[in-house]
């Protein structure tokens, strides 16, 4: 989906075998020259533009990823991104040499994930429509089913 939403933008995108993350593709993406904004494409490197992560602690997964939209790349400079000290960070901005929206990222995000994984996305303003009936969402589960699980007052949320 990451690969998805970078192809959304125009930026061409790819796994690198042994690292994680959605990494530039040179040969398609970044030239090696200045783009727009100044700052020099990653070009005939593979930046990384999005970093996934796991952790597991007592049978507990958590999971996640991060894409570097219009994020300042000065900052990395100062630690070592993802343990690879060999291979430079890129963002949306520096490809493309513009802001992006994050709205718009955003967006591209949840249709791909959508896409990638067949479900169906509900693109909710705030939390507080998840409390409204109107979504779907029950905030009591059904009578029968209470009744099957031999549970009286059990509320979700």
């Amino acid at each position: 989906m990451l690969i998805r939403t970078c192809a959304d933008f125009g930026i061409s995108t790819q796994r690198i075998k042994g690292l994680t993350g959605v990494w530039t593709d040179p040969f398609q993406s970044g030239t090696g020259e200045p783009s727009r904004s100044g700052r020099k494409q990653c070009g005939s490197e593979q930046g990384k533009i999005a970093a996934i992560g796991v952790h597991i602690s007592r049978g507990v997964t958590s999971h996640g990823f991060a894409v570097n939209v219009n994020t300042e790349l000065d900052y990395f400079n100062l630690i070592i991104p993802c343990g690879i000290a060999a291979k430079p960070v890129t963002s949306m901005k520096n490809e493309l040499g513009r802001e992006v929206s994050l709205d718009e990222v955003a967006h591209s995000i949840s249709r791909n994930f959508g896409v990638v994984f067949q479900s169906q996305m509900l693109w909710l303003e705030d939390l507080d429509a998840l409390m409204k009936t109107s979504v779907g969402v029950p905030m009591r589960p059904p009578a029968e089913l209470r009744q099957m699980h031999k549970e009286e007052d059990t509320f979700w949320a």
